[in-house]
């Protein structure tokens, strides 16, 4: 699926001294820009009705390219009108700043107290503090998380090149000595190294790692890397927790024989556990030779659900919001604010050049798409309008020579009671019009629209459309989606983005689908109550 946009025609198409092929070239990339900012919301929104818990660090890499695309498509516009929406980058900046903080990773607290001794000297705690700073010196939290965001699932064997990071990260010198020296004090051969997972919401106890206590920071290490198995990142996906947000405390017992979890005892290292070894009650316990239990952590106990929901809802709001669309930068409360002015203005922007609306074939029109508001298409000299030649305003009846009639006429024929006059009458589209193709953006209220297709004459007779809706309108999106893929359009939608296309059929065939596409638009975009029993019984046959 390509949207193409202005890039759809040659420059040559254009009156000459009007675009210019350096601003032309600056149109086709904001539109590249709008286009890259409609897929990355629809991956958040889907995310934040997903069934299955998302990786936060893919979150923040999201957000961080959608406040790209959005300050990328306001410089663009800024080079188009250097005279004009002067102040449109600082409220830009601002809102981007929101968007990175809502979704950014916390900063941890880093305590100088690495290790804490356990009972009567026959273990410590490597305290999460050292796991962090550690973390810090070596600069691998980006790495981590890049490995961690292209995860396909929990089960995926890619976790392990984030343990090998681990394992092989380097440990201030003076840091490993004293640990050393602490774990030569216990006079045991072996030891065990229990990494304990620790969130607000509770703990998660990992596989234990047996090593010789002379190779006491490499079992260490080994236990730091199981908080990257699948089972912990499952765990702490479930929580909605980026990976800093976890601590890990890893709990070496000297000379261990067994581990005791909620009340069954199990041996180390694949052994078998003691003969008639009994757990000493509930949580997590070490065996120590002489048969004493050291107890490790309480198991975790946490809630059902998933806080990461409720956080996601919070980032979409600093991202996507309701109510009446701005009116100037400064109005704007969230990047889909400055991101529907934006492309706004760079239509009126473009439209400037090419002149006011004019008598004559070509030259630009303006379509009363009634009762929505008025769609203003340029049309190069090649679009004929047989009935439109001395028009400047023309209705759907002036241009049945378009590829995308069969749209327009659909949208005329949905029952018109229920829709009511339209609340304010202006602007709410623009669209370029060839002989042989049609590109049409529609961002009336909290909707932005793309439609572009090739003559339905033509061999290669294609359409494609790309739609963001309100997210209150997330069931009528859905029941959109099955209509569409009923009627013969290939549909995928992500969130509160939809994309169907529809190619290579009959003409005919083409005609009915595109007809029921403009009756679910009409419908859905002015809130008809009965679009659904229409266009239901359109197309068939």
């Amino acid at each position: 699926m390509e949207f193409r946009g202005l890039a759809r025609l040659p420059l040559s198409a254009f009156p000459a001294g009007t675009l210019g092929a350096r601003r032309f070239r600056r149109v086709r990339l904001f539109f590249a820009a709008v286009h890259a900012w409609l897929r990355l919301l629809g991956r958040l929104s889907a995310a934040a009705v997903a069934e299955s818990p998302v990786d936060w660090t893919v979150v923040e890499q999201d957000v961080e390219r959608l406040a790209t695309a959005t300050m990328r498509s306001v410089r663009l516009l800024q080079a188009l009108e250097p005279t004009r929406w002067l102040d449109v980058e600082e409220w830009a900046v601002k809102l981007t700043f929101y968007a990175r903080l809502m979704a950014g990773h916390p900063e941890p607290e880093i305590s100088p107290s690495f290790f804490s001794p356990l009972a009567q000297g026959r273990g410590m705690v490597v305290e999460n503090h050292l796991w962090r700073y550690a973390m810090d010196v070596a600069d691998l939290q980006r790495r981590v998380d890049g490995v961690l965001r292209r995860l396909s699932a929990v089960d995926d064997p890619g976790w392990q090149r984030a343990a090998r990071l681990v394992q092989d990260m380097p440990l201030p010198e003076v840091v490993e000595r004293e640990g050393e020296i602490q774990a030569f004090d216990w006079q045991a051969r072996d030891f065990a190294a229990v990494a304990v997972l620790e969130a607000p919401e509770g703990q998660r106890v990992l596989a234990p790692v047996v090593a010789p206590v002379r190779e006491f920071w490499s079992g260490v290490r080994r236990a730091w890397a199981q908080r990257f198995t699948p089972d912990a990142v499952a765990w702490r996906r479930f929580l909605g927790r980026c990976d800093e947000e976890v601590g890990c405390r890893v709990v070496a017992v000297a000379e261990p024989t067994a581990v005791a979890w909620e009340g069954s005892v199990r041996g180390l290292d694949g052994g078998a556990p003691p003969e008639g070894a009994v757990a000493p009650g509930p949580g997590v316990w070490v065996l120590q030779e002489g048969g004493t239990w050291v107890p490790v952590a309480s198991p975790s106990r946490v809630p059902a659900g998933a806080p990461w929901r409720q956080r996601l809802e919070d980032v979409l709001a600093r991202i996507v919001g309701e109510g009446d669309p701005p009116a100037r930068p400064e109005h704007c409360r969230n990047l889909e604010d400055m991101t529907v002015l934006v492309l706004g203005a760079c239509w009126e922007a473009v439209f400037a050049r090419l002149g006011l609306p004019g008598t004559g074939v070509a030259g630009v029109k303006s379509l009363a798409l009634n009762p929505l508001g008025e769609v203003r298409l340029y049309c190069t000299p090649g679009a004929v309008f047989p009935s439109a030649a001395g028009k400047i305003l023309v209705g759907a009846e002036d241009v049945r020579s378009l590829p995308l009639w069969a749209m327009l006429t659909g949208w005329l024929t949905v029952a018109g009671s229920a829709m009511g006059p339209a609340k304010s009458w202006g602007v709410v589209g623009h669209g370029i019009v060839d002989a042989d193709a049609m590109h049409v953006c529609l961002y009336p209220g909290r909707h932005i629209l793309f439609v572009e297709g090739d003559a339905l004459t033509s061999p290669r007779r294609q359409v494609v459309v790309r739609w963001k809706a309100p997210r209150a309108l997330q069931e009528e999106l859905a029941a959109a989606a099955v209509i569409l893929g009923e009627r013969g359009f290939t549909v995928t939608r992500q969130g509160m983005v939809l994309d169907a296309w529809i190619g290579q059929g009959s003409e005919v065939a083409m005609q009915r689908a595109l007809a029921v596409l403009g009756g679910i638009l009409r419908g859905v975009l002015l809130g008809a109550e009965d679009w659904r029993r229409v266009v239901a019984s359109w197309g068939r046959g």
